[in-house]
């Protein structure tokens, strides 16, 4: 069973598409008919495949966990953004029972699974205030841009992505994105350390366009303090 984080602001399902309207029957038959040569039918489309079907990206020395419970990929990955973003390695369970406090926080929800990915910052905030600063950005309010932009300040990251594309699943799962880069063709990709599989995680360089239509368009940023 896949991680899932919990969000009630998250999307779960993509409309129905409208249909498009049948001929009317009071329509004036027409006296004449050219009968046009067909095209040959178009193949299937391909459905993209699970992004986590991409092959694990060549190793680094960038921080990678796997979540320790079926359902705290939020916290494992909050545990790698906060590494990241500040040098400090907290363990999940901690992380797991300071986020329980919190309303929408680990496992205390209506469904009792999961953690809300806007409940992050406020455990940053108010429990490691005297290292880092976090915020939070609703979906649908981050461009790939203001990532890269986060990245190159040396950011802690974490991202709110679509099972039915990532783990094939429905639901929401929590990433890390650790960098974005392009290729001498210009084709961009986006560095992911994901915490599933569970106890394990894994590394991945996706393309853009892979990355962005599982990606809910959120974001929590983890920064340091700095003294002043």
């Amino acid at each position: 069973i896949p991680d899932i984080a919990i969000d009630k602001t998250l999307p779960k399902a993509i409309p129905p598409q409208p249909l498009t309207p049948a001929p009317s029957s009071n329509a004036t038959p027409a006296t004449s008919q050219v009968i046009a040569k067909s095209a040959p039918p178009k193949p299937p489309a391909q459905k993209p495949r699970f992004i986590k079907d991409f092959p694990s990206r060549p190793g680094d020395d960038t921080f990678l966990v796997g979540q320790e419970k079926s359902d705290s990929c939020t916290l494992a990955s909050t545990r790698m953004a906060l590494q990241k973003a500040v040098g400090l390695d907290v363990a999940e369970s901690d992380l797991r029972e300071m986020s329980s406090k919190i309303k929408d926080g680990y496992e205390n929800n209506s469904n009792k699974w999961g953690t809300s990915p806007d409940t992050v910052a406020t455990l940053i905030n108010d429990n490691y205030s005297a290292n880092a600063r976090a915020e939070y950005h609703y979906p649908d309010s981050q461009t790939l841009d203001q990532i890269e932009s986060a990245v190159k300040e040396n950011k802690g990251i974490i991202v709110s992505v679509r099972n039915s594309e990532w783990l094939g699943y429905s639901a929401a799962h929590s990433v890390t994105v650790v960098d974005i880069q392009s290729d001498e063709n210009g084709n961009q990709y986006v560095y992911v350390n994901d915490p599933w599989p569970s106890g394990q995680g894994k590394k991945m360089a996706l393309p853009a366009e892979d990355f962005k239509r599982a990606w809910f368009g959120d974001a929590t940023y983890i920064q340091t303090v700095k003294e002043e």
